[in-house]
C-alpha cells in the first residue's frame, strides 16, 4: 500500500513535468513579484484538504470522549453493583433434556446460595451488556391485535427470581417460578414497559396472552404475569425494544447471577467452586458485573484514543502543510514584501498580510471540514450514546483549534517576512 500511494502521488508532478514549456520556463524572470501560478492552487487545495480531514478526526475523537463520559454515568436499567456472573455452556448429550438443564441450574443455585455473603441467586441466558446476540421472535396476540409499531420482541430466558437478583423493577404483577414458566398448560412470561406502552397503552396487560412463533414455545399461548422495567442489552441509551422473559429450560447457555451483600469479587472464587461441584467438566467464566461494565468503558476509551491519535497526526500534518505553503509564499514574494516595506508599510502590516493569507487557506479547510464534521457526528450519533448530530460545541471547538494551529504554523514565516531588508532583497 505504501508503494502504491507513493506511485499515485508521484503521477501528478511527473505528469506536469512532461508538459513543461521550456521556452516559457527559460524566459521566466526571477525578479517577478509574486508566487508563480504553477502549482500554487494545488498546494493550497492539498493543505485545505489536510485541515478538513484533521477537523473531521478531531471532531470524531471529541464525540467519542463525550460518549464515554455519558456512558460512565448512565445506568443499564438495573442495579449492577455487587453482582457476580458465572457463565457456563451445557453441551453434550447429558443436557439434551430441559429437565437435566434445570436440575443443573437448581443445584448450582443451591450451592452458590449457601456461600456466606450471597444474598440472592438466579440465572439467565443473556446477560445485559455482555450478551448482545439475543434471539428475536415475531409476536402474535390472542383476540384483537393491539395497535403498535413493531410486532416482534427480543427473548431472554431466566430462572429463579431473576428480577429480584439483578434489581430489575417489577412495575406490575409479579415474577414467575420455574415450574410456572415450564407448565405446558399455562406458561407465564414477563414483558417490559416499552412493549406495554406500544401494545396496551390504555389497558391492563396482566393476564393477556401472546404467542411467539419463532421461540421454543411456538405453539403455546403465553400468559403475561408481570411487567418489568426496560434493560439496555447492547448499549446504554439504546432505543427501548420489546422484551419478553421466558423459562430458562430451553437454553444451553446459562449465566448464574449472584447478588452479594458486599463486594462481588470477594465471593467470586467460592461461587466458581460451588458451580464446579455440580459438574467439574464444564468450563466456567467467572467475573463481576463491574468488570463487564469496565470492559465497555475501556472499549469506548480505546476508540477515543485511536481517533484522537489519528486527529493529532492529521493536525500535525496540517500544521506542517500550512507552514510549508506560507514559507514558500514568503520565499517567492520576498520582493513584494520588500517593496511594501520600502514604500512605508510597517513590519506589523506585512506580518498581518502573511497571517491573513494563512487564515484564508485555513478558512477554506475549516469550511470543508465543518461539512465533514456534520456528516460524521450524524453517523456517530447512531453508534455512540450521548453524541448529538450537528453538535455545535464539538464543531466550534474543533474549528477554533484548527484556526489556532494555522496561526501558529504561519507565525514563523510571517516573522521572516517582517524582518526582510528591502535594500538587500531588491539588489538580488
Amino acid at each position: 500500500p505504501s508503494l502504491a500511494t507513493a506511485l499515485l502521488f508521484a503521477l501528478v508532478p511527473s505528469s506536469g513535468a512532461t508538459r513543461l514549456d521550456l521556452r516559457g520556463v527559460l524566459q521566466e524572470n526571477v525578479r517577478t513579484v509574486g508566487v508563480p501560478p504553477r502549482g500554487r492552487r494545488l498546494r493550497v487545495i492539498l493543505v485545505a484538504t489536510q485541515m478538513a480531514v484533521s477537523l473531521g478526526f478531531i471532531a470524531a475523537a471529541s464525540a467519542v470522549v463525550v460518549s464515554t463520559r455519558a456512558f460512565e454515568t448512565l445506568g443499564p436499567g438495573f442495579a449492577r453493583e455487587r453482582l457476580a456472573v458465572l457463565h457456563v455452556t451445557l453441551a453434550g448429550t447429558a443436557y439434551d433434556s430441559a429437565a437435566a438443564r434445570m436440575a443443573f441450574v437448581d443445584r448450582a443455585s443451591t450451592h452458590v446460595g449457601a456461600i456466606p455473603g450471597v444474598v440472592r441467586v438466579s440465572a439467565t441466558s443473556h446477560l445485559p451488556l455482555a450478551d448482545r446476540d439475543v434471539p428475536y421472535s415475531r409476536v402474535e396476540f390472542e383476540g384483537a391485535d393491539p395497535t403498535g409499531a413493531r410486532r416482534a420482541a427480543s427473548l431472554r430466558f431466566v430462572a429463579g427470581d431473576y428480577p429480584g437478583t439483578v434489581g430489575l423493577p417489577i412495575r406490575r404483577g409479579r415474577s414467575f417460578s420455574a415450574a410456572e414458566a415450564a407448565d405446558p398448560r399455562t406458561p407465564l412470561v414477563l414483558v417490559n414497559e416499552t412493549m406495554v406502552r406500544r401494545y396496551w397503552p390504555d389497558a391492563d396487560p396482566l393476564g393477556k396472552r401472546l404467542r411467539l412463533p419463532d421461540s421454543p414455545y411456538r405453539d403455546a399461548w403465553l400468559t403475561i404475569a408481570g411487567v418489568v422495567g426496560d434493560v439496555s442489552q447492547r448499549n446504554p441509551g439504546d432505543d427501548p425494544e420489546n422484551q419478553v422473559y421466558l423459562s430458562l429450560a430451553h437454553s444451553r447457555d446459562i449465566s448464574v447471577v449472584v447478588r452479594a451483600s458486599h463486594d462481588a469479587a470477594s465471593i467470586l472464587m467460592s461461587a466458581r467452586r460451588a458451580v464446579a461441584s455440580v459438574d467439574s467438566t464444564i468450563p466456567i467464566n467467572a467475573r463481576t458485573f463491574d468488570d463487564v461494565h469496565a470492559w465497555y468503558v475501556r472499549d469506548r476509551t480505546l476508540q477515543g484514543f485511536v481517533l484522537g491519535s489519528l486527529g493529532l497526526v492529521a493536525l500535525v500534518l496540517a500544521a506542517l502543510g500550512v507552514y510549508a505553503v506560507m514559507a514558500l509564499l514568503v520565499s517567492h514574494e520576498r520582493r513584494e514584501f520588500a517593496i511594501r516595506i520600502a514604500l512605508g508599510s510597517s513590519n506589523q502590516a506585512v506580518q498581518r498580510l502573511v497571517l491573513g493569507r494563512s487564515l484564508r487557506v485555513a478558512a477554506g479547510g475549516i469550511g470543508a471540514g465543518l461539512i465533514l464534521v456534520s456528516v460524521m457526528t450524524s453517523l456517530l450519533s447512531k453508534i455512540f450514546f450521548g453524541v448529538r448530530p450537528f453538535a455545535p460545541r464539538i464543531m466550534m471547538g474543533a474549528a477554533l483549534l484548527l484556526a489556532a494551529t494555522a496561526l501558529f504554523a504561519s507565525w514563523w514565516p510571517a516573522r521572516r517576512a517582517m524582518k526582510l531588508d528591502p535594500m538587500a532583497v531588491l539588489r538580488t
